[in-house]
């Protein structure tokens, strides 16, 4: 399907060829699976498996060499933040016995406090799915770098509105 989309606009005998449309491929997040079982409801749609996110992350660059287009590998970044070590100090709130590990990172751009219920992918996911405030700055950025590798001239520090002008 990715293939498809892509020729669309690479192929010379589509209809839709444009050879100037600068094309960015975007691995799709880690998934969160104990996050995403914890915040299932009745009807939700189903499980959405880490392995298949990876699966298609692959297959995203594969495609993105195929054609010699840029990829941010955002699923290759969540999990080796979420994988990395981390120096960790652990809270228990005494009333109700929860716990939550308090990051000593040095970096920023590192939420406080992480919890280790759902394997620290709440760091950047808000249902172990979608992307939180966190996963959409980390999303963010790492387009921006990959615009200024791949496409300097696009001067991709210059401020975006997030809403159209009035």
């Amino acid at each position: 399907n990715l293939r498809y989309f892509v020729s669309l606009l690479r192929d010379p005998q589509s209809e839709h060829y444009s050879p100037d449309t600068r094309v960015l491929l975007i691995t799709p997040p880690a998934t969160g699976e104990r996050m995403i079982q914890a915040k299932k409801r009745i009807g939700d749609a189903p499980m959405i498996l880490n392995s298949a996110a990876k699966a298609y992350a692959e297959t995203a660059k594969q495609v993105a060499a195929e054609f010699d287009l840029p990829c941010v590998d955002l699923y290759t970044e969540i999990e080796a933040r979420v994988h990395a070590p981390k120096e960790r100090s652990v809270e228990t709130d005494e009333a109700n016995g929860n716990s939550t590990a308090t990051t000593n990172a040095a970096d920023a751009s590192q939420p406080a406090a992480i919890s280790d219920q759902y394997d620290g992918y709440d760091e950047f996911l808000i249902d172990g799915v979608h992307l939180n405030s966190a996963g959409n700055q980390l999303l963010y950025n790492l387009i921006v770098a990959k615009i200024k590798q791949t496409w300097p001239e696009l001067k991709p520090s210059a401020p975006i509105r997030a809403t159209p002008p009035r």
